[in-house]
């Protein structure tokens, strides 16, 4: 490849490197990043075909004018940011220069009109693909600045190096030198390490922040909801939003087994027949531990904890709400927030609404049920909080349907009394399986008309999606006198196999209901049937991608002072690991050099006889390669050398010759050079001469110099030096 259409190709690749980058991060809009690349190709033939620029140079001199009053009132009286505008008369810029492209110094003004466009960019996003089209950035910016300083100097000299000859030598006229493949290894090799050193100064250098709230490049969205109050029938609005509202990433496969990972946010206590609301408001701060955890408040008299928490590590994205989401019970947090709190319903809450990505760390025990609860009775229960059993207005048909499934006896039943023996596990089960059984999911929910919005679920639809079923369900327990609640989350999730993590979306959204025991507390049941046809939102490639954006925004965008701790802190307790592990190889060499020298010295005469026949053929070869003039490779090899150290001194010449005002013509061969040149060389005309019989002899007739004459070379240099 010549160096001139090097240059040409690198540099048309940086321009649609950062005309990419300007259209992933949203600066510059499809159409205009389309003109781009079309001046790109534009330019690519024009130079191709080594035709003049198609437009005269007094189209451009009107153009340029009209492109520079153009920003201006883009910004001063359209009101365009100043960036974009900037970015519009960068976008005229290159293709004013692609359209023009002649001199080498064009191309310098094209490679500096891309890095512009990478630090436009750069100010406004960060995402995975700006890294990717970064690193690609990286690798050809080292080959576009070695490629235009070879070609100045080529152009300097106006000599063909390091060919020399000409087109007699294997060069081209009117050419630079041939510039082949190990260029750009060595050039992208230096690159990458360049790169390699910026990671690691990354990584080392310490973080000015804690990393808590930072940017996450998307704006707050609460499609959601997840307040004080939610009207019933929310939900339904974004079963269908496939946007990611939280990644979760999981130590321990335990919880794949299970049917569904519920990542609970919060609960309700009071139905009013059209909306769920929280009567148990109050909020306390957890209390915030020397080892960087936060501890939730004492568990329910009588409750026993138990089971193996389950670590989660959450990657929420900004929603208008302080609820943070954990599996089941959360037993301790951890995160860079100022303050955590929790309420009256068990809700983790922060003080504010981020305002972007937010990532902290949970351990939650996973729902277990204690043994003793599958049999309690309402018997068993202390007084129930009046919140847990309440009812709104015109709940008689209900409650008479769950009596009918729980088989508690008919009759009125006053709101201070209870059915003593009615077993609560059993009555929750049989409520649940009821409305999976004998009711429909869909999100296609026709409005009530005289009926509340329960009862028509119940009786006349028969169809319904989560929020339906859940407060169907937890109304017919409070009708019997067994105390339930309403809460609200999200349900599983796409699981992802390359990363180890959950992709939660807002379709995902999901509400369920909260059973109270006594010694286990507040446990979980789902009544929702399982949506049908529910297609799969991420394939494996999609899912790879997805790994790999999340992960640059962990490691890359949020890596903060915490991580270099606890990577420091994981160094440390891993040395005396990998200490030991040393100490033990070191051993196992020791006894494994002990038993071979022993098993040699067992089999000596064996090893004594493999020895002398080696010698022996090690002899036989030498004879042969004496006799034949060497081996084929050492042979090429001697060749290539001879060939190299001719076309040194010889370039170094040609180089002394330009110094004195002699230039060697590309057109002609290096003989000709002497014979036409003869009278210009003077008093280094014997001189000149006498090198290029050397050079002759080593590049055609393969016939190294002899230590005499290599001195001769070197004084025959200095005499044209002079």
């Amino acid at each position: 490849m010549l160096i001139t259409p090097a240059l040409q190709i690198v540099t048309w690749c940086v321009l649609l490197t950062s005309l990419s980058i300007l259209w992933l991060s949203g600066q510059l809009s499809p159409m205009l990043v389309a003109v781009g690349y079309t001046a790109v190709a534009v330019s690519a033939v024009r130079v191709r075909l080594e035709a003049k620029p198609w437009l005269s140079s007094g189209v451009w001199r009107w153009l340029t004018p009209a492109a520079l009053t153009l920003f201006v009132v883009e910004w001063m009286v359209l009101g365009v940011d100043l960036l974009t505008a900037s970015l519009h008369l960068l976008l005229y810029l290159t293709i004013y220069k692609l359209l023009t492209l002649e001199r080498s110094r064009d191309y310098l003004h094209l490679y500096l009109i891309g890095f512009f466009q990478l630090l436009a960019s750069t100010a406004t996003t960060a995402e995975l693909p700006y890294g990717v089209a970064f690193f690609c950035y990286v690798v050809l910016a080292p080959w576009t600045l070695m490629l235009y300083t070879l070609q100045l100097e080529a152009e300097q000299q106006s000599v063909t190096c390091p060919v020399p000859g000409g087109a007699g030598a294997g060069g081209a006229p009117g050419h630079p030198a041939v510039i082949r493949w190990p260029f750009f290894v060595m050039t992208t090799a230096t690159a990458a390490g360049t790169f390699v050193l910026t990671v690691l100064i990354f990584f080392l250098i310490p973080r000015m922040g804690s990393g808590y709230m930072q940017s996450g490049g998307s704006a707050p969205a609460n499609r959601i909801g997840f307040t004080e109050r939610v009207e019933l029938g929310m939900i339904g609005a974004v079963k269908l939003d496939p946007t990611v509202v939280m990644r979760v990433g999981v130590t321990s496969k335990a919880i794949l087994s299970t049917a569904g990972v519920y990542w609970r946010g919060t609960a309700y206590d009071v139905y009013d027949g059209i909306s769920w609301r929280k009567q148990a408001t109050a909020r306390v701060n957890l209390p915030h531990g020397g080892d960087g955890w936060f501890r939730p408040v004492s568990w329910p008299p009588g409750v026993q904890p138990d089971g193996q928490p389950v670590r989660q590590d959450v990657m929420l994205e900004p929603l208008e709400t302080t609820v943070l989401f954990a599996a089941a019970r959360p037993v301790a947090v951890s995160a860079s927030f100022p303050a955590l709190r929790m309420d009256g319903q068990g809700t983790l809450l922060l003080t504010n609404p981020p305002a972007g990505r937010i990532h902290y760390q949970v351990d939650s025990l996973p729902p277990r049920l204690a043994e003793a609860d599958r049999r309690v009775t309402l018997a068993d229960y202390g007084r129930i909080p009046l919140m847990y059993l309440q009812l709104p207005d015109g709940s008689e048909r209900l409650t008479g349907l769950a009596r009918s499934v729980a088989g508690a006896p008919a009759g009125p039943l006053p709101a201070a009394q209870v059915i003593a023996g009615l077993p609560v596990f059993e009555t929750a089960d049989r409520i649940e399986r009821y409305l999976k059984q004998n009711y429909r999911y869909t999100l296609d929910v026709k409005a009530p008309g005289r009926l509340s919005a329960i009862d028509d679920f119940l009786f006349e639809q028969k169809a319904g999606y989560c929020e339906y079923y859940a407060t169907a369900m937890v109304l017919m327990l409070r009708s019997v006198g067994v105390p339930a609640r309403l809460a609200s989350g999200f349900l599983s999730g796409e699981w992802n196999a390359f990363g180890s993590y959950f992709t939660v979306r807002e379709q995902d959204a999901h509400t369920w209901v909260e059973v109270y025991f006594p010694q286990t507390g507040w446990f979980p049941f789902d009544p929702t049937p399982a949506a049908e046809g529910s297609p799969e939102m991420l394939g494996r490639v999609r899912q790879f991608i997805d790994t790999l954006w999340i992960t640059w925004d962990r490691y890359i965008m949020r890596f903060s002072i915490r991580d270099q701790v606890s990577a420091w802190q994981e160094m440390q307790s891993q040395g005396s690991v990998w200490k030991g592990w040393s100490i033990h190889w070191i051993d196992a060499a020791k006894s494994g050099l002990k038993t071979a020298v022993a098993w040699v010295v067992r089999h000596r005469e064996t090893w004594l006889l493999l020895i002398a026949i080696g010698c022996f053929g090690a002899l036989v070869m030498r004879w042969w390669a004496q006799r034949h003039g060497g081996w084929p490779f050492w042979q090429a090899q001697a060749l290539q050398a001879t060939q190299r150290s001719g076309r040194t001194f010889y370039t170094k010449m040609l180089r002394l010759l330009a110094e004195r005002g002699v230039r060697k013509p590309p057109t002609l061969t290096a003989l000709e050079f002497v014979q036409v040149m003869g009278p210009e060389l003077g008093p280094v005309a014997g001189a000149v001469e006498t090198l290029t019989d050397y050079y002759h002899r080593l590049r055609f007739g393969a016939s190294p110099l002899t230590d005499d004459e290599q001195r001769d070379v070197a004084r025959l240099l200095r005499q044209i030096k002079g």
